[in-house]
């Protein structure tokens, strides 16, 4: 969902339209680096686009790692969290196709990651941005994304 505002103008926008890819690098063992990229579209597909990466950082409650496979000697021992809630915090920025404009500010968020087998995790995400862009224009994002997460 978009929120736009430029002077007296104002628009909306809502749909199943928000794609993203994101790679999280483990900083320490509850925070995590977030370099993201965001293809909006107006509809599913095609329409009018708005696009652009996020930095950020995510924090772990319960720690990074929601698949851990230890070894000691000949023993493995896998550990799967059913539920690994996050909060995320980052700096923003999308051009949107139509008029042509930057935007950017600030986005948090959160969401979860559900374990799933030794590589793979399901996840959960909601992110809210307030951006700010030229001729005092506003825009505010709500997004939620589910998908795989895959950690190599």
């Amino acid at each position: 969902m978009i929120n736009a505002k430029v002077g007296d103008t104002d628009t909306s926008v809502s749909n199943l339209g928000a794609y993203k890819i994101q790679l999280h690098t483990k900083l320490e063992e509850q925070f995590e680096f977030i370099l993201s990229y965001t293809i909006l579209m107006e509809k599913v597909y095609g329409g009018d686009k708005g696009f652009g990466p996020l930095i950020g950082f995510s924090y772990y409650p319960k720690g990074v790692d929601t698949v851990n496979l230890s070894s000691v000697s000949d023993v493995s021992v896998l550990s799967i969290k059913k539920l690994n809630p996050y909060f995320k915090l980052g700096f923003a920025q999308r051009q949107y196709q139509s008029i042509r404009s930057s935007y950017s500010g600030f986005a948090l968020g959160g969401g979860v990651e559900v374990g799933w087998s030794r590589k793979v995790a399901l996840f959960a995400d909601l992110e809210y941005s307030l951006l700010g862009g030229p001729n005092e224009g506003e825009a505010t994002e709500v997004n939620t994304t589910a998908g795989i997460s895959y950690n190599y």
